[in-house]
């Protein structure tokens, strides 16, 4: 991947998808972004066929994911309650 690519601004293809993950994955790097089996992901930019920038919907963790770790999520994802959903006063 070419390391001048200003990837972490620069929204592309497939913004605002959100796929699923279908395997755990553990980042190596700084900039990749680890999550689990039946995490939701929205996408930020598919740079090329192997690699997307994406954000983990449920840990809020931000960067580069392996495409073939993902398949197009059949519904929209879980919204987390918001806080007149959880005041119970």
């Amino acid at each position: 991947m070419e390391e001048d690519v200003d990837w972490k601004q620069t929204p592309g293809p497939g913004f605002g998808e959100i796929w699923n993950a279908d395997y755990d994955f553990i980042g190596a790097d700084s900039n990749e972004a680890s999550f689990k089996t039946g995490d939701f992901l929205s996408i930020v930019n598919k740079l090329d066929d192997n690699w997307w920038v994406a954000m983990v919907i449920r840990t809020g963790d931000f960067g580069l994911v392996p495409a073939n770790h993902l398949s197009e999520a059949p519904h929209t994802p879980p919204h987390p309650p918001s806080a007149a959903q959880t005041n119970t006063s």
